[in-house]
């Protein structure tokens, strides 16, 4: 997911300058941690339905979807046939590394009707937008219309940006966060039975709201 939304919050920065002739250096910082934008109690823990009853929930490592198998599956192929496995030496613990597309189909379906960015800013709420991939005309939730699915969210601390003046330089720095603790759950799936072949391994309801964009001119 990062090139998505660096991209798109590159492009929500941009907007707000003021067109002098100066330099910006943009720099991005990525971490999976909690980066509060306001105050008040963390959101209730969510859980999907239609899935099976539910057995657990895994943080994976990084931006990068990796995580250990739980041990309930043994050596059994999880999540279809995605992803990367290794075996930890010594003690024979499973590890999957696997990109987010198979996480969020069993929300969104398969990668053509997922989401194909996160647009912060110039919003006073997070939402789906067009998640029937209906093919739309041009507007300020998709600048380019079409049939895409987006992220819109307001998990973002806007600044007012002057430009530099000719032959100065400012330090522009983000910080992306996306909290992956409990991130991925898992469900007992159609034969509701735990541990077997058809359990579904997907993101935490509104999986968009843990991500936040964090701005700092220095």
């Amino acid at each position: 997911m990062k090139p998505a939304i660096c991209i798109l919050l590159l492009a929500s920065m941009m907007w707000s300058c003021k067109n002098n002739a100066g330099y910006i250096e943009y720099f991005v910082r990525y971490t999976t941690e909690d980066i509060s934008l306001k105050s008040g109690l963390a959101d209730p823990e969510l859980y999907h339905t239609g899935m099976g009853d539910y057995i657990t929930s895994i943080t994976p490592s990084y931006f990068e979807q990796e995580f250990e198998v739980p041990a309930g599956y043994g050596t059994m192929q999880i999540i279809g046939q995605n992803g990367t496995y290794t075996t930890e030496p010594g003690t024979g613990k499973r590890y999957i590394k696997i990109c987010h597309q198979p996480l969020i189909e069993p929300y969104f379906g398969v990668p053509d009707r997922q989401p194909w960015g996160y647009f912060f800013g110039n919003t006073e709420s997070t939402y789906v937008f067009n998640r029937e991939c209906a093919e739309l005309p041009a507007s300020e939730d998709s600048p380019d219309g079409g049939r895409d699915c987006m992220i819109r969210s307001h998990q973002f601390t806007p600044l007012a940006v002057t430009m530099p003046e000719e032959d100065e330089t400012i330090g522009m720095y983000s910080t992306v966060s996306f909290n992956t603790d409990n991130l991925i759950q898992v469900y007992a799936g159609m034969d509701n039975t735990p541990y077997t072949q058809d359990d579904v391994f997907t993101y935490a309801p509104n999986y968009w709201e843990r991500l936040k964009v964090r701005l700092e001119v220095r």
